[in-house]
């Protein structure tokens, strides 16, 4: 993606997001982002076929985990994140003339 679009897409998030984060967090996150929807795709599979012992300490994660942590365990600290992202994307579409997005 062109460095103005990533620029652009990034302001947007920050707006929405009303926080700073770096552009450099902002990768990151993203990345674990995209990691994070095959990870948790087969979510139900891995769980049903998880022995009791292994399943409560991933509950145990999940609830020890930082809302700045970027494991699996942090999915549920991360939708002000997720939504910001999602408004950002659909205000630059609509920026974009007719078929440039």
């Amino acid at each position: 993606m062109p460095r103005a679009t990533r620029d652009r897409i990034f302001s947007l998030f920050t707006e929405r997001l009303r926080a700073k984060l770096e552009p450099v967090e902002f990768r990151n996150w993203l990345k674990y982002l995209g990691e994070l929807f095959v990870k948790i795709r087969y979510a139900f599979d891995e769980f049903r076929e998880m022995p009791i012992e292994e399943y409560e300490a991933k509950v145990k994660t999940f609830e020890e985990a930082a809302a700045n942590d970027l494991s699996d365990a942090s999915i549920v600290y991360h939708m002000d994140r997720f939504e910001a992202l999602v408004g950002a994307l659909h205000a630059y579409t609509d920026e974009q003339p007719s078929g440039r997005a």
